[in-house]
């Protein structure tokens, strides 16, 4: 027997040497973790079947007359209201039921977000929304809360942006907030006129910062379309929101609508007629029309076009904008000059305005030609000529006049006689007069205004200049 088991224990040796190396080699390769598929869905499955049996449950919520049965942890894990509750010394957190006040119309909210603690799902609809956004925010189940604020933000289009608005503002979803107020300012002019019963609920202070805004998106209407629909806004809860006429009108921009708009219908309406502040709106707006020669002067609030600022750029025959979005130059319109003949000329804004000095639209012209754009009519409109031919000068713009001085006579490449007056432009006369002989001899120059006094930097030899335009000292 003993040499039997000897030989039996050298054969195992022998012949299972290298299964014991190999076993060897497998235990030192790493590990890996195994996951049991969709475990913890079904585990809260399970913990969600055993609520049907209060045996298996430790907690009950009671609500008027119904229970619902579930379990502490689980409560604890989802809801801060019950995390609270039952991590305090308030007398729930020794107890196995609580009886919620504030859903005495209806459980549904809080047997979903019930349902939810154990599922992680929904159901959302606009018929449920309230109720569940109620329950939600009460019982502090912020998944929740997520869930149902990508849901409204998902469904805003003009015919609820409002109702969704209101939900918002009452249960505190800034976020939701922030995505809707975006939404208004962008669509503002859309909802007047394809959700009107969505835009009569905005708030007067909506309202007001939207007609306040530069930068309205207007599409295809007006500022007469923005004065109807203001006083359809008045009129759908007329004793609560007359007396906000004035403050409204004043961010209503008559001197943009037509004379015609505005002698036809808007002054003869009851709310202008009823309104002293409101007429003398309607008045300037007229005596804008009446006094066009003045327009260019006036900066006002009335008169200013709503669009974002843009850059513009004078080409030989058109007048380009830069497209910020798209990085490239649009044609704006056609420009009142030439090819080849309107260089070098000098451009100036003067407030909804700009104006091209100097140029000319013919070989044999001189370089005189000036023109003002207007950025709310889009048109051209020819002015005074200068006083002396000159090209490659500067122009700035103080109070009622603009100024230009520098330049040369003509365009010549080879002999330079330098231009040392200094012309000024009566803006509401259309003329132009002489200033000053003691003007800067140099050319290619630069020059900007602030306050009285205007700059002048670059030219032949890059010096600075300052002139107090007011008190008309010079000094070089």
């Amino acid at each position: 027997m003993h040499h039997q088991d000897s030989e039996q224990l050298r054969i195992l040796n022998g012949h299972y040497d290298d299964d014991v190396v190999s076993l060897n080699d497998i235990t030192s390769t790493p590990t890996k973790l195994s996951n049991a598929l969709n475990y913890a869905t079904k585990l809260l499955e399970k913990f969600s079947s055993m609520r049907d049996k209060p045996e298996l449950s430790d907690f009950r919520i009671d609500i008027n007359d119904k229970h619902f049965y579930c379990h502490k942890f689980l409560l604890i894990a989802t809801s801060d209201y019950f995390k609270a509750m039952f991590s305090g010394n308030m007398s729930e957190s020794q107890s196995d039921h609580v009886e919620l006040k504030g859903f005495e119309s209806s459980s549904n909210g809080v047997e979903s977000m019930i349902n939810f603690c154990y599922s992680g799902s929904l159901f959302i609809t606009f018929d449920n929304i309230d109720e569940l956004l109620h329950a939600a925010t009460h019982l502090q189940i912020k998944d929740a809360i997520d869930l149902c604020s990508q849901f409204l933000i998902e469904s805003c289009t003009i015919k609820n942006c409002i109702d969704i608005y209101k939900i918002s503002d009452l249960y505190s979803l800034n976020d939701v907030l922030y995505v809707i107020k975006i939404f208004v300012s962008k669509n503002f002019v859309l909802l007047m006129f394809h959700a009107c019963h969505q835009f009569e609920q905005l708030t007067y202070e909506q309202i007001y910062d939207e007609l306040s805004r530069d930068t309205l998106d207007m599409y295809q209407y007006n500022e007469y379309d923005l004065f109807t629909m203001t006083c359809t806004w008045i009129k759908a809860n007329y004793d609560e929101r007359v007396k906000y006429t004035a403050d409204l009108f004043k961010r209503i921009r008559f001197m943009l609508m037509t004379p015609e708009q505005l002698c036809d219908h808007v002054r003869h309406h009851e709310l202008i007629k009823n309104n002293e502040e409101s007429r003398i709106l309607v008045q300037n707006a007229l005596c804008y029309y009446a006094l066009p020669n003045r327009q260019p002067l006036i900066n006002d609030i009335q008169c200013r076009v709503r669009n974002e600022p843009i850059l513009v750029a004078v080409g030989e025959i058109e007048l380009f904008s830069l497209n910020t979005t798209s990085e490239r130059w649009d044609t704006l319109c056609q420009a009142p000059l030439e090819e080849n003949y309107p260089y070098p000329f000098s451009a100036i804004t003067v407030n909804n305005y700009l104006y091209v000095l100097g140029t000319r639209r013919s070989s044999s012209e001189e370089y005189k030609s000036c023109y003002r754009f207007s950025a709310h009519t889009c048109e051209w409109t020819k002015l005074q000529n200068l006083l002396h031919d000159r090209s490659r000068f500067a122009a700035a713009h103080v109070e009622e006049y603009i100024y230009i001085m520098g330049g040369f006579e003509g365009f010549k490449r080879t002999t330079r006689v330098y231009v040392n007056t200094i012309e000024r432009y009566s803006i509401e006369n259309d003329q132009w007069e002489s200033f000053s002989t003691e003007g800067p001899q140099l050319s290619s120059l630069a020059a900007c205004a602030y306050g009285n006094l205007v700059f002048l930097g670059g030219g032949k030899n890059g010096q600075w200049y300052g002139y107090d335009i007011i008190k008309l000292l010079f000094t070089l």
